[in-house]
């Protein structure tokens, strides 16, 4: 009986021991993937590039960044979007049609150019898995409702919107791109851009 209970006390610690270098191990992964998330930073470019900062993504802290540009307010109003994994800015003032890609910390101008005058209130959006990048809306008239496509090269205009949708702002819904509202058009309309055209969606609230 004796021996039996030392045996049992015996698992009991070693159970322990075990338990005790889980939870040991699982500290540290934890630890690891905490540093690993503050490693993250989020590139934040205000109107004034020489304010451009560094946010980590858990909020911790916040680095200042060294943004090249022809001017410091280059990227004032300007439309952003990831191509090919590089961030690219449209339009904005006071070049309302030019585009730029980021490289390292270098805003490079590129030859080609917007069809439209996109000052503001203009979306930009990655589709196609980021090999191209959709261009909408702007600040008055027709512009509000225009979109082109931009694939590194070149642009090409595509389908219009019915309504226009200055900062209606571009996003998804059910995996297309999709714009709500126009600040200056006073509407709650909200449409999806399909491979045909775009398609009404019920007013937003």
């Amino acid at each position: 009986m004796r021996v039996k209970q030392e045996s049992r006390i015996l698992d009991l610690e070693n159970a322990q021991k075990k338990l005790t270098e889980l939870v040991s191990d699982l500290e540290s992964e934890l630890k690891t993937l905490k540093r690993e998330k503050s490693d993250v930073f989020i590139l934040v470019i205000p109107y004034r590039v020489d304010r451009s900062y560094m946010q980590s993504s858990d909020g911790s802290s916040q680095i200042s960044a060294t943004i090249n540009a022809p001017g410091n307010y280059y990227a004032n109003y300007a439309a952003y979007a990831l191509l090919n994994e590089k961030l690219h800015i449209f339009g904005g003032w006071p070049d309302f049609t030019k585009i730029a890609r980021l490289d390292d910390c270098t805003f490079n101008e590129l030859t080609v150019r917007l069809n439209e005058e996109r000052e503001a209130g203009h979306a930009a959006m990655s589709i196609e898995n980021g090999k191209k990048v959709l261009i909408c809306f702007g600040d008055s008239g027709d512009i509000r409702k225009t979109c082109e496509i931009f694939d590194g090269s070149t642009t090409v205009s595509t389908f219009s919107a019915d309504w226009t949708h200055y900062h209606g702002g571009l996003g998804l819904y059910k995996n297309q791109p999709t714009s709500v509202g126009c600040y200056n058009g006073k509407h709650q309309k909200a449409e999806t851009l399909s491979a045909t055209g775009w398609i009404s969606l019920p007013d937003h609230p």
